[in-house]
């Protein structure tokens, strides 16, 4: 069974969402359905007012890795392959016009199409330092939770929204504590004084 390891998260009207898995996969394959979904999400973007800050991935083998990258308007694809049967592939999305769980979702199926026919356990790091709900995950059907994501809670995988999800899929709760922020120093120019 393969781990996809996803993190979502708000910063200030940002939505930023990251997906991270290591499959034993064709490269060419991979970078295709990469390059597809991505030129495929600039469209829903396009269509839905959503603005993509930065959607990019990479694609790991080896000691070398190819970085596709869009800000909305076509996928640019730079880097070789390296030798190795495991691709670490992992796709990062900044957007900005709609919900954190909508963003989730979108970037979860980016993943789940490279990963299509595989088992999949779907690991979410919420981001919320302060949450501490064992069945954590996210689903944005329009509900507030506690924490002050737009998602609903879950007990034991199920979904009380009655919507068919995927059925090869188990979803594990991750909390992860955060790191201290690294602060900069102040700046002071020359001539500024306090």
């Amino acid at each position: 069974m393969l781990k996809l390891e996803m993190r979502g998260r708000t910063h200030d009207e940002a939505r930023v969402v990251s997906a991270q898995f290591k499959v034993e996969a064709d490269f060419e394959s991979v970078r295709d359905a990469l390059v597809k979904a991505m030129e495929a999400e600039c469209e829903w973007a396009e269509a839905n007012d959503v603005i993509i800050g930065h959607l990019k991935a990479y694609i790991k083998r080896g000691d070398e890795a190819v970085m596709l990258s869009t800000t909305g308007y076509g996928v640019q694809v730079k880097g070789e392959p390296g030798e190795g049967a495991e691709l670490d592939v992992g796709i990062d999305s900044i957007t900005y016009g709609s919900t954190l769980g909508v963003a989730e979702q979108r970037l979860e199926a980016i993943a789940r199409g490279v990963l299509a026919g595989r088992d999949i356990e779907v690991n979410w790091d919420c981001g919320d330092p302060e949450c501490t709900d064992p069945s954590h995950h996210h689903h944005d059907h329009g509900g507030e939770c506690s924490c002050g994501h737009d998602h609903e809670h879950h007990d034991h995988g199920e979904c009380s929204c009655g919507h068919e999800h995927a059925k090869n899929v188990i979803r594990v709760p991750v909390r992860v504590v955060k790191k201290p922020l690294k602060v900069h120093p102040r700046m002071v120019w020359p001539g500024h004084e306090e």
